[in-house]
Order: structure tokens, then sequence, then C-alpha cells
């Protein structure tokens, strides 16, 4: 114990560096969208690049190349935060009907349009959220797929009523299949 007359040491605080604050910040509060972004770009971009160059050397491989490419996109999405991951049975309600529209009705941009006129109904009906994160995901979704069936309608391996048909379609469905297994299985793994 020290005697009474000796000084007290006085604690020194230093600032911590202003990266570090700007993490912490970070994780509290989130981060912005444009860097959220930005990091979802960093990665799909490059790999939309490739899968251009690979649809346009070998096009009979779109389907396998399609598939691997909306997996990464679906599971990206969340672990960049510019979505959120799949948490509740509305979320899987919602991914049931955009599937059930990929098989039996309409391409991407199709199921996009009914999808959100569905969910608006079903929010002023039922008085639910629209779930903007699976919007987000077909949104993606549907602008990826009109570049790569682009490629493939300029190199002639596809035609544009493929694009545009309306009826049963196994290939929507199962790049459908792959981007949810995609989100399902980044918010899995996404570190919150």
């Amino acid at each position: 114990m020290a005697p009474s007359g000796a000084p007290r040491p006085v604690p020194t605080t230093t600032a911590p560096p202003p990266g570090q604050v700007r993490i912490l910040y970070e994780i509290h509060e989130g981060l912005p969208f444009y860097l959220r972004l930005e990091r979802f770009l960093a990665v799909v971009l490059p790999l939309a690049a490739i899968n251009v160059l690979v649809l346009s050397q070998r096009p009979e491989w779109a389907l396998w190349s399609n598939l691997i490419y909306f997996f990464i996109l679906g599971m990206w999405m969340p672990g960049s935060h510019l979505i959120g991951t799949i948490d509740d049975a509305e979320d899987y309600r919602d991914v049931a009907l955009v599937m059930v529209l990929s098989l039996f009705c309409c391409g991407p941009v199709g199921a996009l349009v009914l999808y959100f006129l569905a969910s608006g109904i079903l929010a002023l009906i039922l008085k639910t959220d629209i779930n903007w994160s699976l919007i987000g995901l077909l949104l993606a979704y549907t602008i990826a797929r009109i570049v790569f069936d682009l490629v493939l309608i300029l190199i002639d391996f596809e035609e544009v009523g493929d694009f545009l048909r309306v009826g049963f379609s196994f290939v929507d469905f199962f790049l459908v299949v792959a981007l949810f297994g995609g989100w399902l299985f980044g918010g899995l793994v996404r570190s919150d």
C-alpha cells in the first residue's frame, strides 16, 4: 500500500486508432449501402466476366456455368451484407412462390414482376412486410440472366423467343434453385 502523501498514478487513456473506431462503429451500426454494394460488385463482376467468356467460347456449357455463377451470386449477397438472410417462414413462403413462378409460368423478368405484384398484394391483404432481400436477389438474378442470355443470343446459340417465353421451364427452375440454395448457404455461414 502506498503512503498517503504519494502521488496517485493517473490512468492514461490513449485514443484507439481511427480505423479501429470506424470498424467498431461499422460492426455496431452496419456498413453504409455503397460499401456493401462495392464489396458485392467486387466479387460478382469478375465472376460475371468469366461466365460471359465461358458462354462465348463454350455455349453448350451454359447450364452448368450459370448454375455455378448463380449459386455463388446467391451465396455472396448475404455474405456481403447487401441483403438479409432467410430467417422465418414468410421468407420460405416467398421463395416457394418464386420457384413456382419460375417453373410454371415465366422467365426471370416475368417472375420478378409477378413476384413484386404478388408480394405487394399480400402485403396489403395480410399486412405483412415485403421481402426486399428477395426482390434484391431477384433483381440481381434478372440483370445477370439478361446479360448471359444476350451473350447466347449474339453468338446464335439461343433465340430471342427463348428468353421471352411464357411457359414451363426446367432451366429457369434449376437456376433459381441454385440461386436460393446459395442464399440459404450464404446466410448459414455469414458472420454477423
